[in-house]
């Protein structure tokens, strides 16, 4: 009998190495049986396992080629970037897993199993269709390789010509897929149906316009309405200023007729003097020489001495008579045409024919105006007709033109893709693989590696469930009651 210490309320419990292995060496059966059976089972299937072979390709993705764009608008420009994006890189890998592809791919490199006996081959089709695209789809590895535009593809089969067949028939369908939906299908028909057409178009509207220009009698009607009305424009300044001078005609004709009302048609010509000229004559010697003689007085006598007197006396006594001689002359007139009168009446005609011209020039200038303001309005209507079928013909035009550069687009495009020209290429194409792939070692370390974590696992297991008091620590931990004496168990 063996007495032990009492552990107080204040001890840590910490587990010993005896407290660790204790559970291994109790329990040491069941982990030794688990631990053998796993291994049993890893080393059954390492000797199982096949060796495989793993073929290879590499996938570049870039820009280099640049399709058009399938639309009317011809301001539509394809994208001028020459890097690839991360999602364009996704998108390749998506069509290179895509199921239509890999049911393709598993058709022709004869991975679709046979019908077994007895089962209907039209029933089973889909689903032996639908195990190999799987099968298929597990076994390859669709990767972008990082900090490159590359996709490396990895296929694993148990035969080495098999993996590189998979991968060649892989790229060739995924290459085809590519340029398939990169671009719709038949483009270059469809414009080239659109151009026959608008081609037929723009002869229909070539020929109206002819038609048009042959029924109306106009080359351009914008430019002869120009023409009509930049002639009308100088007719009309001709009319008004015609009008101007029919006006100063008038004017003049009324100013004529008024200076000839107040004109006599005779003027006098010729006056004769009568008979008492010599004897005015001979008082106006004598009364100068009186005042000769007055004024000789006047300088050596006053105005009041009687010879001065006299003298001033006979002075104005001949002045007298000399005024009443000249207030009765005796003359002779002789009178003519006048010659204002007759030029006044030969101006009155000549402004009249004048104006009677100018009215006769104004009624036709009118006339003109007329014409020409009716073909310009005729030109006018026939400009918009004439303008309506030019922007038929031009649309039309562009259209075609449109049409066939987009036609010739879809055929190079036609021949890129006939040549297998595209933005992907096989950077390293697949091979047949010369070394196999072994996974035994891989199935024994596993295998191993469970079979300890299983075996373990289980001891621990059963140690922690078990309903057993085995030591006095556990017993005093678990009842707090304190250990007397303990007994160590009987040896097998």
């Amino acid at each position: 009998m063996t007495t032990n210490r009492q552990p107080q309320a204040s001890d840590i419990y910490l587990p010993t190495l005896r407290d660790i292995v204790s559970p291994l060496f109790r329990y040491h059966r069941i982990a030794a049986l688990i631990f053998v059976g796993v291994m049993a089972a890893t080393l059954t299937a390492a000797a199982l396992a096949r060796r495989t072979y793993e073929s290879s390709m590499k996938i570049l993705v870039n820009r280099e080629r640049v399709d058009p764009i399938i639309s009317a608008d011809p301001r539509e420009e394809p994208s001028a970037r020459i890097d690839v994006s991360e999602s364009e890189l996704y998108a390749e890998i998506a069509l290179l897993t895509s199921r239509d592809l890999l049911e393709q791919v598993a058709r022709q490199a004869d991975l679709v199993a046979s019908a077994p006996p007895g089962e209907q081959p039209e029933t089973s089709e889909a689903a032996r269709v639908a195990r190999a695209v799987r099968s298929l789809g597990d076994d390859l590895d669709v990767q972008p390789l990082r900090k490159t535009t590359m996709i490396e593809v990895r296929y694993t089969a148990r035969d080495p010509q098999r993996a590189a067949l998979v991968l060649d028939r892989l790229s060739q369908l995924y290459l085809a897929k590519h340029l398939a939906v990169r671009r719709p299908p038949g483009a270059r028909q469809f414009f080239a149906d659109q151009s026959a057409r608008l081609h037929d178009e723009l002869k229909a509207a070539e020929s109206r316009l002819n038609e048009f220009r042959r029924r109306e009698q106009v080359v351009s009607a914008t430019d002869q309405r120009a023409a009509a009305l930049q002639k009308l424009s100088e007719f009309d300044s001709t009319l008004q200023q015609t009008e101007a001078a029919i006006a100063d005609a008038t004017r003049r004709i009324e100013s004529v007729n008024a200076q000839l009302a107040t004109t006599p048609t005779r003027q006098i010509t010729r006056v004769s003097d009568g008979g008492n000229v010599e004897a005015i004559r001979t008082l106006k010697s004598q009364a100068l020489q009186l005042e000769l003689k007055r004024s000789e007085l006047l300088q050596k006598f006053t105005p009041e001495y009687p010879p001065v007197v006299q003298a001033e006396s006979d002075l104005k006594r001949l002045q007298d008579a000399i005024a009443e001689a000249e207030a009765a002359p005796l003359h002779d007139q002789t009178t003519d045409q006048n010659p204002t009168y007759q030029w006044l009446a030969s101006e009155r005609a000549r402004v009249q024919t004048e104006r009677d011209a100018l009215l006769a020039r104004a009624a036709a200038i009118r006339r003109i105006v007329a014409e020409y303001q009716a073909r310009a309005s005729r030109l006018d209507a026939q400009s918009l007709e004439q303008q309506d079928l030019l922007r038929q013909v031009k649309a039309a035009e562009e259209n075609y033109l449109l049409y066939q550069r987009k036609q010739e687009e879809a055929r190079i495009a036609d021949e890129l893709d006939r040549t297998r020209i595209a933005n992907v290429s096989l950077a390293e194409p697949p091979s047949v693989p010369q070394s196999a792939r072994s996974p035994r070692s891989l199935i024994l370390f596993g295998g191993t590696l469970l079979a300890l974590m299983l075996s373990l696992g289980t001891a621990y297991l059963l140690h922690a469930t078990s309903p057993y008091l085995r030591t006095p620590d556990e017993v005093y931990r678990v009842l707090d009651i304190p250990v007397l004496a303990s007994l160590p168990a009987p040896v097998d």
